[in-house]
């Protein structure tokens, strides 16, 4: 009873719930839509209908989601097929390299639907962290230097980017490893990564 009350459209101290799922969707700067097993769209996003009308990845036609080969398509929707009551993810290569993360929708009363949420992999601020500097113990420097190197760079490309001397990047990444009690790049990655998002 509880969680059925909790999705309804409801009114809660004079506001109607729906407004807000509105909201989100003409002004959310997540690339969201619905999709049925043919690839019909069911819902969008304003920032997944930009990305259609941009020459992204994507495009509309329809009321379905087209995507540039056939071949694609055909993987999208045996990958629907296959993911069951999990989510997943799906990527896509066309004009660069995409992560859909897709979630099952099944309402008791309409066909299944799938929520797709397309995420650029070159996207510099694709990620969300969590407040690493309090978890770990880190300064604010070393959260920097951290996230960097978790991007990819090196300890050259760091220092580059910081405008610091490799000197006191590789001091930074030292007292990282101590402080996170780690020896090597693969265990720095595996005590780090569980604090991003996405």
């Amino acid at each position: 009873m509880l969680a059925q009350r909790a999705f309804s459209p409801a009114t809660r101290r004079g506001t109607n719930v729906g407004r807000y799922f509105e909201h989100r969707a003409a002004t959310g700067r997540a690339m969201e839509m619905i999709v049925g097993a043919e690839l019909e769209l069911l819902w969008t996003s304003a920032a997944a209908l930009a990305l259609a009308s941009r020459r992204g990845p994507i495009r509309l036609g329809e009321d379905r989601l087209v995507l540039p080969q056939r071949r694609q398509e055909d993987s999208l929707r045996a990958f629907l097929a296959r993911l069951g009551e999990t989510c997943g993810v799906w990527t896509l290569e066309a004009g660069g390299r995409w992560l859909v993360r897709v979630e099952p929708i099944a309402p008791v009363d309409a066909p299944p639907g799938w929520m797709l949420t397309w995420q650029a992999m070159d996207q510099v601020d694709r990620y969300l962290w969590a407040d690493i500097g309090e978890s770990l113990r880190l300064t604010p420097s070393e959260i920097r230097i951290l996230r960097s190197l978790l991007d990819g760079q090196s300890i050259e490309q760091t220092a580059s980017r910081f405008a610091v001397s490799v000197q006191t990047a590789r001091t930074h990444v030292r007292r990282i490893y101590a402080k996170l009690g780690v020896n090597n790049r693969e265990q720095l990655f595996a005590a780090a990564l569980p604090y991003r998002w996405g």
